[in-house]
């Protein structure tokens, strides 16, 4: 019977020979020689290594709503060159490389490389893994899993008071402010009244009133204008029909309706609802919130501080622990529609009742 002789490339011997045509010889590295007849040998196989590549997967990092980066880092080849690198990714968990799945192509060869993810859907889970070709087969690093952000843009700012507010510019068109209202004046000049106790606070409360008044937290303007959470309004202060007709918004901007917050709710997160939204960990700032702020990412740009409230007859609802921001359509003559985010859960709600108009609660604004 014939020999098949194979060569493992990182293995063999320096070198071989064939002399009268009748015998191989082979020279090993530890100075000894094979002889093996011409006529015992059927065919001659030379086999690469047979062991991959070894790798890790990146840390995701500059996430938005419709990019990423990544990349990674090959230790070793595995004895056979890497021929292509980059990373697989995917909505569905553990990726591999098909030419079908979104893959990136980064060059060729060990050590670390960057990969740019794109066409990514907003606020979407997603499953990354490097990968390595060589003539072994495919390797992968670890997985690792991010959500996708938000698509937003910083917009061009806008003034009121003397204080000019960041603004933020999403990608269904609204704007909105990036910080909370706080200021003392309408945007005719007219002073919004600014109250600094409980007694003054709890007069619309203790008489059936319907008088405009603002304030801060502990009526401290000083710390919680400092700290940017803000001034709080009763519902009067932003209703024209309650205030003379005026706006407490910038001139080209309002008091954002139901309408206002569920597009930009449903805009965050499509699969929820007006009422309940899985947007509140996106919408919620990363400081100020008490443990465990459940889902905070602001991959909204949003910034939503826990300001609290001030209850109708004056005391405070611990900032903290709640955001709570006023919108300008009414239920009764008691209630108003609000969006609420707090430290507990990961949700926002839009309810209609809770905190009756003599609430002082925070505001944001959004364009016309």
């Amino acid at each position: 019977m014939k020999k098949v002789i194979s060569f493992v490339l990182f293995a063999t011997a320096g070198s071989f020979s064939v002399l009268s045509q009748t015998t191989m010889n082979i020279y090993k590295s530890n100075g000894t020689i094979l002889y093996i007849p011409l006529a015992d040998i059927d065919s001659i196989n030379y086999t690469g290594s047979t062991q991959l590549a070894s790798l890790a997967t990146l840390p995701i990092s500059n996430v938005t709503g419709s990019t990423a980066e990544t990349g990674g880092d090959i230790f070793i080849d595995g004895g056979n060159p890497v021929t292509q690198r980059g990373v697989v990714y995917s909505t569905v968990t553990n990726p591999m490389y098909d030419g079908i799945t979104p893959f990136t192509n980064d060059g060729s060869g060990i050590g670390t490389f960057t990969s740019n993810l794109t066409g990514l859907l907003q606020n979407t889970i997603y499953y990354v893994k490097a990968y390595a070709i060589t003539a072994a087969g495919t390797a992968y690093g670890n997985e690792v899993t991010f959500t996708a952000g938000v698509n937003y843009t910083q917009g061009a700012g806008v003034t009121i008071d003397g204080y000019t507010y960041p603004t933020i510019v999403y990608g269904n068109g609204q704007e909105w402010m990036a910080e909370n209202l706080n200021t003392t004046v309408y945007n005719d000049g007219t002073p919004i009244p600014v109250v600094s106790d409980a007694t003054s606070w709890s007069a619309n409360y203790n008489t059936g009133a319907t008088n405009p008044m603002m304030s801060w937290q502990n009526f401290d303007q000083v710390t919680w204008t400092s700290n940017h959470f803000n001034a709080l309004y009763n519902w009067y202060a932003i209703d024209p029909a309650s205030n003379g007709s005026r706006n407490v918004c910038p001139i080209g901007w309002h008091v954002p309706t139901q309408v206002d917050f569920c597009a930009l709710l449903n805009f965050i997160d499509p699969a929820g609802n007006c009422t309940t939204s899985g947007a509140g960990g996106n919408l919620k700032s990363l400081d100020y919130w008490n443990s465990p702020n459940a889902g905070a990412t602001n991959s909204s740009g949003f910034t939503g501080y826990p300001g609290g409230n001030i209850n109708e007859t004056g005391g405070f609802d611990i900032p903290g622990n709640q955001g709570n921001w006023w919108s300008a359509t009414e239920v009764d003559s008691n209630n108003s529609w609000y969006l609420f985010l707090g430290a507990v859960g990961s949700q926002a709600f839009m309810f209609p009742s809770g905190y009756t108009k003599n609430t002082g609660a925070s505001v944001r604004c959004t364009k016309d």
